[in-house]
């Protein structure tokens, strides 16, 4: 299979328009983690012509950008540590503009991905009170990809690299925290997470579109998203007006700004009787129940270099509309247009002429129709930005109340699909264009991927995709790295009458790919699982056997990471029903916790009934007295089985299929 490979180059620069000074990716920041045991490699944009060079443990690396802005250098193999990366840009005319980036840390790099049980928080996970308070490893360094969608690949992420520490720890993913942990516990140096998820994805979405073009199953679903995407105007405001009613009707309306004429925009309005604030914070964390909208006031103090400069003001993502000013101007807003609004990260140009030195006045209103609202982004994406001056934001505000309103109560069952576009994080292609490939040109040791809960409807296009997406993610990377995922856990009470077991599908085609593709590894959460709970809040033993799965197949390090898995069967003879003898590898120390269930023969029929299992050794004995010639045999072939068995490392016999052989 032969899909386009779209250089970094095409990914990352997409405009011809030159830049003023030096400009850098996201992930080339302070507490950035370099990969080992490769060139480390670095680029941005600068003036063309510009001379670029990078100082790191000695060596220096040069380049010069090219006519377009580009440029991209590569440094040599530096060992294990943590150092200070200095950047230097010298234009052919102008001023030379210097960066220095600190912390920086040479050491593994992991790409953690996938949908809500990777996203789901440490906070949220099991003892998450204990995790968070031990969780104070600087040797750590997470960098969370802000979430966004985008119709083609994009030049960057927004995100900021962050020290692993009590304060920090709670919004990491519990299962990337628990597998950086035990492998910067067990490999002793500097360990960065680079983590892209986002609840309720497809696969679809994070594969890149050019490698869906050419298996003839997707063409349905592309053809579909094409239609959508190409509706005239007046078509698509009748087929998103069943949505619209929807939000209507369950998304508090904003009543309108009474507070802008009232002046609590005006740089001189009088804010003595407001109330005082920390910021970022929540609606909710002030004491605000309900729904409605808020009116934040802060000053600062600019030097004499910033008389009359641009700027640009950046307040993070903020749940959900805002309206900015400085000193009564009014700089940006986001409203219902942008999609993914509660998302999108808020960056307001300050026209030059606005600022000035001495006192300067910031004002925002802030909506929130439902849910929570306020500002939601950490303290660091609070700033206002002139060249590579920040002056952080975060901190004390007045605040003041415009409107409340009893909380909305949404019926999200009924809410109407939304069309293919920006707006539905589920159109093929728009994670992987927003959220990984503006990722590509940063070497990595590997991914570690949870997904797969949302394809459960169609297992049958998913067993395409996920296999496209692992290839096209490493032709995008240019580095056949290891891509290790979990396989589903249980889910759903369990109903041996249902016509589809849609989890077992989608675990079965799992298993599929990790027999098939070269270089991937799954670990099993068939035992840790909760049958009302999508989200099992077990972390610990996910990333733990993730994190035993790359130590001894990436490092090679001795590590538990294999359960049983099925290897023969022979046939004996026993009652109304044959016998059937199951061996497994890596059964050492087979054993149940209580009764062994979860076992079905079937003859040539594929009518699978239950089957009495008993344990011999390292071997199970099946018989059905209704099946008297077994021909197919299958363990946790439920959506909610009870999978009991396991060997001496505590690991699951994963669910499995197979067609007796005579």
């Amino acid at each position: 299979m032969h899909h386009r490979r779209y250089s970094w180059l095409l990914a990352f620069f997409i405009t011809n328009q030159a830049v003023a000074a030096l400009q850098l990716p996201a992930l080339i920041s302070d507490n950035m983690v370099l990969q080992q045991h490769t060139q480390g490699h670095l680029w941005g944009r600068a003036e063309p012509g510009e001379r670029v060079s990078a100082h790191l443990a000695g060596h220096r690396a040069d380049t010069i950008a090219d006519a377009e802005g580009r440029w991209s250098l590569t440094l040599p193999q530096i060992p294990a540590g943590v150092y200070t990366l200095q950047l230097q840009g010298k234009p052919p005319a102008g001023t030379t503009s210097r960066y220095t980036i600190r912390n920086v840390a040479v050491g593994e790099v992991w790409l953690a991905a996938g949908q809500s049980n990777m996203e789901w928080p440490l906070s949220q996970s099991a003892d998450a009170e204990q995790m968070i308070a031990r969780a104070d490893h600087p040797e750590i360094r997470v960098f969370r990809v802000h979430k966004q969608t985008a119709l083609t690949p994009q030049p960057d992420v927004s995100g900021y690299w962050e020290a692993l520490t009590p304060q920090t720890a709670g919004e990491m993913s519990g299962v990337a925290y628990h597998f950086a942990r035990r492998v910067q516990e067990q490999r002793q140096v500097p360990l960065g997470i680079i983590q892209a998820s986002w609840g309720s994805t497809q696969v679809a979405a994070w594969t890149g579109m050019d490698a869906l073009q050419d298996p003839p199953a997707l063409k349905p679903m592309l053809d579909e998203m094409q239609r959508q995407l190409n509706l005239p105007a007046a078509e698509r405001q009748r087929q998103t007006a069943p949505l619209r009613q929807w939000e209507a009707e369950n998304y508090l309306p904003d009543p309108g700004d009474a507070g802008l004429a009232q002046g609590f925009a005006r740089a001189d309005f009088d804010d003595a009787g407001w109330q005082n604030v920390t910021l970022p914070q929540v609606f909710s964390q002030m004491g605000f129940k309900g729904d409605g909208a808020i009116w934040f006031r802060r000053e600062l103090t600019l030097p004499e270099d910033w008389q009359g400069q641009g700027a640009m003001l950046a307040l993070g993502t903020v749940d959900d509309f805002d309206a900015a000013y400085v000193n009564g101007v009014k700089v940006g807003a986001t409203t219902t247009v942008q999609p993914n609004h509660w998302l999108h990260e808020r960056r307001y140009a300050v026209p030059a002429g606005v600022l000035q030195a001495g006192r300067n006045t910031l004002a925002v209103r802030v909506f929130d129709q439902y849910g929570e609202g306020g500002f939601t982004s950490r303290a660091q994406a609070l700033a206002l930005v002139r060249g590579q001056q920040r002056i952080r934001l975060a901190g004390d505000w007045k605040y003041r109340i415009g409107y409340q309103a009893e909380a909305m109560q949404a019926d999200f069952a009924s809410q109407p699909a939304p069309l293919y576009g920006p707006g539905n994080r589920n159109t093929p292609g728009v994670l992987y264009n927003a959220m990984i490939a503006p990722l590509t040109p940063y070497r990595i040791q590997g991914v570690i991927w949870y997904q797969g809960e949302s394809d459960a409807p169609d297992a049958t296009r998913f067993r395409v995709i996920f296999p496209l997406l692992i290839e096209q993610w490493r032709n995008a990377w240019r580095q056949d790295f290891p891509f290790l995922f979990v396989q589903l856990a249980n889910f759903e009470f369990d109903s041996a009458t249902a016509p589809r077991q849609k989890w077992a599908e989608i675990r079965a085609a799992q298993d599929g790919v990790n027999k098939t593709v070269a270089n991937t590894g799954m670990v099993g959460a068939i035992d840790v699982g909760e049958a009302d709970n999508v989200h099992p809040k077990d972390k610990l033993t996910v990333g733990t056997r993730l994190a035993n799965l790359a130590l001894n197949r990436v490092y090679g390090e001795t590590a538990a990471y294999l359960g049983p898995v099925y290897a023969m069967h022979a046939r004996e003879p026993g009652g109304t029903g044959a016998r059937v003898r199951l061996r497994f590898a890596h059964a050492e120390g087979l054993h149940a916790s209580g009764k062994v269930v979860a076992f079905e023969l079937a003859g040539a029929d594929e009518r699978f009934v239950e089957a009495g299992a008993m344990l011999d050794g390292d071997s199970i004995v099946l018989q059905a007295d209704t099946v008297p010639k077994p021909q197919w045999v299958r363990y946790a072939w439920r959506d909610n089985p009870l999978a009991n068995v396991h060997n001496r490392d505590g690991l699951p016999l994963l669910p499995f299929m197979v067609k007796l052989a005579d």
